[in-house]
């Protein structure tokens, strides 16, 4: 019995995060940790039609759960690290930050894989940026109505 104990804990720490979290990279935050995207929304007036892209955002887990309080956006996730943002992953976040909304979920997100001297988002379809430094630290947002 002592064997497959030792067995099954190598196999849960080997295997990286995965089966333990519900998705990799990244904070994995409580229905209460993500109350303080209310707040993010109305600052960057985020809005039915909007399309908004986070550079640099790991595996989409701040745009996953400020999703929960936005309806028919297009959120653009975009990042270098091709580890971490896959559209397997994503699908695992939204999955996660989905079960505190109260409402389906009507948003569409798009991974966006660039590299260190461009972005690889579409041209022409963001029209405003804001930076965004505050709890959800130093990223920057292009938001654009439709």
């Amino acid at each position: 019995m002592r064997p497959a104990l030792f067995i099954l804990s190598f196999l849960v720490a080997g295997c990286g995060d995965s089966l333990i979290r519900p998705y990799k990279c990244g904070p994995v935050l409580t229905e209460k940790d993500i109350q303080i995207f209310r707040k993010v929304n109305t600052f960057l007036d985020l809005r039915a039609g909007d399309t908004y892209a986070d550079i640099g955002a790991s595996s989409g887990y701040y745009d996953g759960a400020m999703a929960v309080f936005l309806d028919s956006v297009d959120l653009y996730i975009q990042d270098i690290d091709q580890h971490c943002l896959t559209k397997r992953n994503l699908k695992r976040v939204v999955r996660y930050y989905s079960r505190f909304r109260k409402t389906p979920d009507t948003n569409r997100f798009h991974v966006t894989i660039g590299d260190e001297k461009k972005t690889n988002l579409p041209r022409g379809i963001f029209q405003r940026s804001a930076p965004l430094i505050s709890a959800v630290g130093s990223r920057l947002l292009n938001i654009s109505p439709k």
